[in-house]
């Protein structure tokens, strides 16, 4: 997790299958391992949006974030494997 100067949070994590936030859903594109997530929070708690990622859907790879943070200009960095 990280928050930036102005309030935002940004969240990042691994799912399965699904993962619902506050109503939009991040479907799982490698159905027998872990996908990613990041979402972004701003200061009132309202979600501007999330977005899943991973690999190939067939090579059963899992896939984690090792960090998230903001640069300077607000804008949502992450790094992983």
């Amino acid at each position: 997790m990280a928050v930036h100067s102005n309030g935002d949070i940004a969240v990042a994590g691994q799912f399965q299958l699904n993962a619902v936030f506050d109503g939009v859903t991040v479907t799982n594109r490698n159905t027998s391992g872990w996908d990613v997530f990041v979402a972004r929070y701003d200061s009132a708690g309202q979600l501007p949006w999330v977005q899943g990622a991973g690999g190939n859907p067939s090579s059963n790879h899992d896939d984690r974030w090792r960090g998230v943070a903001f640069d300077p200009a607000g804008n949502v960095l992450t790094c992983g494997a």
